[in-house]
């Protein structure tokens, strides 16, 4: 048995500390893989493509409070914000039109559960009823159904 007594705890406290501390995790197992600043290094270059000039040049310019920024400046971060929206909206990412096909889907199925939903209700199977009534109704005519095919 431990000696928790360095630690303050004893007699009762440690035997039930020591029940209570019967896990300490698996033998070996790995919580995390250190790299090494060189991977680091490599892994940084690699996540940052090279940007333009101007987009360099209208981010720090971004960095000034707006008050401080002539009417020059503020012209070219303008255009360019503007350029870069633009170019997001006319040139959509395949996630985006994955999203729009989804929301299209997602739209189509709450269609369905909402008329499903509608005949299941009480109001629904009421609007069957009526609706079955008037179809035996047309169909006991001397004439049958009034269906004009040409």
């Amino acid at each position: 048995m431990n000696n928790l007594s360095n630690w303050g705890i004893r007699g009762d406290q440690e035997k039930k500390m020591l029940d209570y501390l019967s896990h300490h995790g698996v033998k070996g197992q790995r919580w995390g893989v250190r790299r090494t600043k060189a991977a680091l290094a490599r892994a940084a270059k690699r996540e940052k493509p090279n940007a333009s000039a101007d987009h360099a040049h209208v981010q720090a310019l971004l960095k000034k409070p707006r008050h401080q920024l002539t009417n020059a400046e503020l012209k070219i971060v303008n255009e360019r914000l503007n350029l870069e929206a633009n170019a997001g909206r006319l040139n959509p990412h395949v996630v985006s039109k994955g999203e729009q096909t989804a929301k299209a889907v997602l739209g189509t199925i709450g269609v369905g559960v909402t008329a499903f939903n509608l005949i299941k209700s009480p109001a629904g199977q009421a609007a069957i009823k009526v609706g079955s009534k008037a179809v035996q109704r047309m169909i006991s005519l001397p004439g049958g159904l009034p269906i004009n095919v040409p």
